[in-house]
């Protein structure tokens, strides 16, 4: 199953919809980011620092064989003939995440392409915006996975980390494990390794909150401070992920720009 389809199951509810009507949850901007980190995971992409002063993780292909499923291929057949206005040959995750969330196809796109591949796989019946599972095992199963892996109980291996990162951003801790049960420490670093989740959640998800809430100076400045501290942990991801900086190095920087932001 493929990272989005995982992510999903985990948050439907009961009944059938999405919280908010999914809305809420940040699908148009999840979903793509689960087809990028998927093609990372099975050594299509990679992500490199291009250099640049706004977004500088940019995206590449490094392998143009199939990736085993119609809508890994789709995505990697779009970035590998990638060409920029002045000839650029790459772009970064954000605007990849942009680009297959509002100019692809058309939105939603992903989203309803991953519900009907759970369809064909025996696991949902689609009806409209209603999903009806029909192996809650399967379910229960990643549910519980992901309570293990925020409780320190579980060693995740890469699906599992980034699962878990989405299960974080998209959906929240608390509906997995109490803050008395979970390992705090553990969960915030695992989660920093899993850099595509993490930078989408600060320049599409934070950004647009702040904006909304510019006139209230307090909800400012806490989402001013979430946003920080989001961007300090996508900077320990960029050091482990593509500068191949070890664990000890990246903690050393990230305690050193916490600090830096907590001064300001």
């Amino acid at each position: 199953m493929l990272t989005g389809e995982k992510h999903l199951l985990l948050i439907l509810k009961k009944n059938g919809k999405l919280p908010l009507g999914g809305s809420g949850m940040g699908l148009k901007n999840w979903c793509p980011s689960t087809v990028l980190t998927d093609l990372r995971l099975r050594g299509k992409i990679e992500l490199f620092d291009s250099g640049a002063k706004k977004d500088p993780v940019h995206i590449r292909v490094i392998d143009e064989s199939s990736a085993g499923h119609p809508l890994l291929d789709e995505y990697l057949d779009i970035i590998k003939d990638f060409k920029g206005k002045k000839g650029e040959t790459t772009q970064s995750v954000v605007d990849w995440v942009k680009w297959f969330r509002d100019k692809y196809k058309k939105k939603g796109y992903t989203e309803q392409a991953l519900w009907e591949s759970l369809e064909k796989q025996g696991i949902i019946k689609n009806q409209g915006k209603k999903h009806t599972l029909l192996k809650p095992d399967i379910k229960k199963q990643l549910y519980n996975d992901v309570r293990l892996v925020c409780m320190n109980k579980k060693e995740p291996d890469e699906e599992l980390k980034a699962l878990t990162a989405f299960a974080k951003y998209g959906h929240g801790w608390r509906y997995y494990a109490s803050r008395s049960e979970r390992d705090i420490p553990y969960s915030k670093a695992l989660i920093r390794t899993q850099l595509i989740p993490t930078i989408t959640f600060f320049d599409i998800v934070v950004e647009k909150r702040k904006a909304i809430g510019a006139g209230v100076q307090a909800g400012t400045a806490t989402i001013s401070a979430a946003g920080a501290s989001v961007l300090a942990s996508s900077d320990y991801g960029t050091d482990t992920l593509v500068h191949g900086k070890s664990h000890t190095e990246a903690s050393s920087n990230l305690d050193k720009k916490m600090k830096d932001i907590q001064k300001k």
